[in-house]
């Protein structure tokens, strides 16, 4: 069965809203050099490439409030896991 275009859409930025939960500010973190593009194209091919994108989605919709930590499943957990730790930025 082909997936629906607004899912391929959705799950193009599952990255993006996992870093938005997690409250990771990427720009400050490419500005003061935490974080090469290079890793940041790494982990959009991570993701991209993820087996099992409907779980990501499904954690992402059942979270209601922020993520301490990426879920075990995630291919970019370790990355996103210092991330967290050294760009973290707490939003209102």
């Amino acid at each position: 069965m082909k997936p629906e275009p607004e899912d391929d859409i959705d799950e193009a930025i599952l990255m993006w809203r996992m870093v938005s939960a997690m409250q990771i500010d990427l720009a400050a973190a490419i500005r003061s050099d935490g974080l090469e593009v290079e890793t940041l194209s790494k982990m959009m091919r991570n993701c991209a490439g993820c087996v099992d994108p409907h779980m990501c989605k499904v954690f992402l919709t059942r979270r209601e409030d922020l993520l301490p930590r990426p879920p075990k499943f995630c291919p970019n957990k370790m990355t996103l896991r210092s991330l967290r730790i050294n760009h973290h930025v707490d939003l209102p």
